[in-house]
């Protein structure tokens, strides 16, 4: 039998309706604290809004490589982001006071890499004419990079977790 058809009776329809209104009322009151990764990553969204900047893939993480867990001595990360034309490629090594990422911007030239963290003040360093840079104590968590090319314009990394 259709809806039209069946008949509700005005008393059970709006009981029926203030028991759903209840139920509704019953989830939403418990006030449950959000949890901190997600005030992170919401952050991280909001940070990530100029939308005029390029993504780069991501090429190789050596996190996702079991031979480089086997072959490591210590936790140190290789990772490598690209597109057809530019480039970044860096290690970054655990140290006493968060980690280190060095490693070469491609083309070379005086580029400035800014590694931002949500929360924390932007880390940069300009890349010397071979595209080498260091950038020390960045504090573990969601991380992304980008790179304000010498010739104009940005590119950027997706964020990533160092931990």
């Amino acid at each position: 039998m259709s809806g039209r058809g069946r008949r509700w009776p005005y008393g059970e329809r709006r009981v029926a309706e203030q028991r759903v209104f209840a139920a509704f009322d019953e989830v939403f009151a418990e006030e449950e604290p959000i949890p901190s990764h997600l005030i992170e990553v919401a952050k991280e969204l909001y940070v990530w809004r100029d939308v005029d900047v390029e993504i780069l893939d991501l090429l190789l993480d050596s996190a996702h490589d079991d031979l480089a867990l086997v072959r490591a001595e210590s936790l140190q990360r290789f990772m490598a982001f690209g597109n057809d034309e530019r480039g970044i490629q860096f290690d970054c090594q655990e140290t006493a006071d968060g980690f280190s990422i060095e490693g070469t911007v491609t083309p070379a030239g005086g580029h400035t890499v800014r590694v931002q963290r949500a929360g924390h003040s932007d880390l940069e360093m300009r890349t010397d004419s071979f595209g080498w840079f260091r950038i020390e104590q960045v504090q573990p968590g969601s991380v992304s990079a980008t790179i304000e090319l010498s010739g104009g314009g940005s590119v950027r990394t997706p964020w990533f977790r160092l931990e």
